[in-house]
């Protein structure tokens, strides 16, 4: 799914779509990552790049997330990698 260039603040209204296996939303406003309540069960790539995000949550619940992608972010804490 591609989101890029939306003025997305969030990707929490994408809970439920548990066949989702990759997300890019570059170039948005986002400020977190993936807080959605229900985790796409098959997620495999996320690309962040260009947003606002500034820390990175524990991500150990992603068990099959491989490709992460958040260039171009200001990141000041990453936990739980």
């Amino acid at each position: 799914m591609d989101l890029s260039f939306n003025c997305l603040r969030s990707l929490k209204h994408l809970t439920g779509l548990k066949y989702l296996t990759e997300i890019k939303a570059t170039n948005n406003m986002i400020s977190s990552v993936l807080e959605m309540k229900e985790i796409p069960l098959h997620l495999d790539s996320v690309d962040l790049s260009s947003n606002r995000i500034a820390a990175i949550p524990d991500l150990s619940k992603h068990k099959l997330l491989r490709v992460l992608k958040l260039n171009g972010n200001k990141i000041n804490s990453i936990k739980g990698l």
